[in-house]
């Protein structure tokens, strides 16, 4: 949308008077909370209610002419003001979704529309439209777009685990006992999935009990292939369901390409309490010539960066030998309990 005022000036008082009759819908206009704003009929921006003052923090008058288009996300811009032109030039509404910059340089999801008032003679006369915060909606979509992404690549991981797990269990072991390696690896995915259950009842939980009940489906013959050493600290749900996601994609990637791939291939998990802080140690051994995922940036290797970065407050830090992945990060205990 085009932001110049025609009047040339930046008196609000002005602008006000030029598109609206009376006192009373000035101040209508100014206590609703949506922004509401308006156009002359060839689509220039004259009026702008209190609210869009209030959420852009700008100056009255500062967002006239192209001043406008800089509250706007710039990869939001030219296409925002593209769309308008093509409705103001064939007089259908206007309807988008932009971003705009708030008071504290956030940027948030608006639903933008627009309908035009026509004369007598059946002429556009003025534009008269509003913007309404959609950010928390679309936050939400957001997150379930990454949830369905990340199901998808929880089941592709589970069929491979599930596969070795048969593979190294060879024909000695019973059916029943397979069977009951397969329903605790269900029973650990449970805690992975965002907003499961389990996860919302988890509060006061331990790093090395999660640990222990995520990998009890990676034993073979009664005997822990991933042994835990060290410390325990205690975890909020929040923390634990964060660190699920990292233990499982680590074990997953072990069982893939690390020493999990054979049969006598372990790894040691080590946690160490530092006073405020929580040295976590992935020590893969056993492996024969081991060798890094071909999906270097691959969705698995994007999760377990998200969720170590922005959720664990954290990085990551990986080192490839001949028998296995040793990857460390530290943790600030205050973020654990969370």
């Amino acid at each position: 949308m085009t932001g110049f005022n025609p009047l040339g000036g930046g008196d609000e008082a002005a602008l006000r008077s030029n598109v609206f009759h009376t006192e009373f819908d000035q101040q209508i206009l100014d206590v609703l909370p949506q922004i509401i704003w308006s156009t002359d009929a060839r689509g220039k921006t004259d009026f702008f209610n209190r609210r869009w003052y209030e959420f852009t923090g700008v100056a009255i008058g500062s967002t006239d002419g192209e001043g406008w288009s800089r509250v706007l996300h710039p990869d939001d811009a030219a296409r925002a003001n593209r769309h308008w032109q093509q409705c103001v030039d064939s007089g259908s509404d206007y309807e988008i979704e932009y971003r705009i910059r708030g008071s504290q340089g956030d940027f948030r999801w608006m639903l933008a529309r627009g309908v035009p008032a026509h004369g007598e003679d059946g002429s556009i006369t003025r534009w008269f439209g509003t913007c309404t915060d959609i950010d928390d909606r679309k936050r939400a979509e957001s997150q379930r777009e990454l949830i369905s992404e990340e199901l998808g690549h929880r089941i592709k991981n589970i069929f491979a685990v599930i596969k070795s797990l048969v593979t190294m269990s060879g024909t000695q072991t019973s059916a029943a006992e397979l069977g009951g390696r397969i329903d605790a690896l269900g029973k650990a995915n449970q805690i992975v999935l965002p907003g499961a259950k389990d996860a919302d009842q988890r509060g006061g939980a331990t790093l090395l009990g999660l640990m222990a009940d995520l990998f009890d489906p990676y034993g073979v013959n009664g005997a822990q292939r991933i042994i835990l050493r060290g410390d325990d600290v205690e975890i909020g749900r929040q923390a634990a369901t964060s660190l699920a996601l990292l233990l499982h994609e680590l074990a997953t990637n072990a069982i893939k390409y690390g020493s999990l791939q054979e049969r006598d291939g372990t790894v040691t998990v080590t946690i160490t309490l530092a006073g405020e802080m929580v040295k976590f140690e992935w020590r893969e051994s056993g492996a024969v010539g081991a060798k890094p995922p071909g999906e270097a940036t691959g969705f698995g290797t994007g999760l377990i960066d998200r969720v170590v970065r922005y959720q664990l407050g954290t990085a990551l830090d990986r080192e490839w030998h001949p028998q296995g992945l040793v990857a460390c990060m530290t943790m600030s205990r205050d973020r654990l309990r969370h």
